[in-house]
Formats: C-alpha cells, sequence, structure tokens
C-alpha cells in the first residue's frame, strides 16, 4: 500500500464516519421536533386545569378575605392589599413574597376586585 492508497482509505473511513454523523442528527432533530411537538400540542381541558390550578394556589397563599377597606373607610389600594392579604407565612416555600403577588397578580386581582364589589354593594 502507499501513500496515495493510505490517505484514500482514511478519506473513506472519515466519509462514512461524517455519513453516520449526519444520520444520528438527522434521526436526533426528528425526535426533539416529535417532542417539541407534544410539549405544545394542548389538552382541550389544559388550559382549564392551570386555570383552577393557579387560582387555588393564589387562594391558599393569600387571606382572600382580608379586608379591602382601611381604617377610615377608604378602599385600600390593591398593592396595599396584596401586602396585607399576602405573608410570608401564606405563601408556599421557596417563595419571595413579592415574587409570589406579581406571578398570580391576576388572581389576586380577581379577589380583590370580589371584596371591592362586595364591599360597595355592602354599602348601598
Amino acid at each position: 500500500m502507499n501513500c496515495e492508497q493510505y490517505v484514500l482509505g482514511e478519506l473513506e473511513k472519515a466519509k462514512s464516519a461524517i455519513n453516520k454523523l449526519e444520520q444520528e442528527n438527522d434521526r436526533l432533530q426528528a425526535q426533539c421536533e416529535l417532542l417539541e411537538s407534544q410539549l405544545n400540542a394542548t389538552d382541550p381541558h389544559e388550559d382549564e386545569v392551570r386555570r383552577l390550578g393557579r387560582k387555588i394556589i393564589a387562594q391558599e397563599g393569600a387571606y382572600t378575605t382580608t379586608s379591602v377597606q382601611e381604617d377610615d373607610g377608604e378602599v385600600k389600594p390593591f398593592e396595599k392589599w396584596c401586602f396585607d392579604a399576602v405573608t410570608r407565612y401564606t405563601i408556599p416555600d421557596g417563595w419571595k413574597r413579592r415574587e409570589f403577588i406579581d406571578y398570580f397578580e391576576p388572581e389576586l386581582r380577581g379577589f380583590y376586585d370580589e371584596r371591592v364589589k362586595r364591599l360597595e354593594e355592602d354599602e348601598d
């Protein structure tokens, strides 16, 4: 075997290795696309489960029956109500108070608005 034949043999081995790697890459890419499509596919009930789950966690992490009325009879601003309703003792482990309030703001806003509505109805 001369030098030229040796180099050609090595090139063939390298080409074969490259082809195997390309096939493996294609297989992994297809698998990745399949997993992404499964991840992005939503169950028709998933939105409802997620919505109810968020509401329950927010409700358990806050005293949602906290009064929205200040001592002077005025309605507390939402932010103040949140800090009164959400304490470090009520939020799940691993959460900071501000982080919890920010994350569950839509649910907390719903509880707050409901309390304000009841207060206004009681005043009428």
